[in-house]
């Protein structure tokens, strides 16, 4: 099974249309580095949906008005409980380097 083909859990409810190109463009590739992790389920499906929220609330703040790169929504998911194992270092670099 590849897991960034596997698709992440979707919202219950419907957002506003922002967020949903938000998790549209980011979700499916961090979904992939939490199931690099080899968590159980409800703890994958956890960072995945508290990284997007806080990820989401940061670009909504006027602090932060740049747009997020994914190695800041990394940075968030790890602050979120994912742990670096050794597949997921090696994804990671394999992203920042092809």
């Amino acid at each position: 099974m590849n897991v960034f083909t596997t698709p992440p859990p979707h919202p219950t409810k419907p957002p506003p249309q922002a967020f949903r190109e938000f998790y549209a463009t980011y979700a499916p590739r961090l979904w992939g580095f939490v199931l690099l992790a080899h968590l159980p389920a409800t703890q994958s499906e956890t960072i995945l949906i508290n990284t997007v929220r806080k990820a989401w609330q940061q670009l909504q703040s006027p602090i932060q008005s740049n747009t997020p790169c994914f190695s800041h929504i990394l940075r968030v998911a790890y602050l979120e409980g994912l742990p670096i194992n050794s597949s997921l270092a090696t994804a990671i670099r394999q992203t920042r380097h092809p």
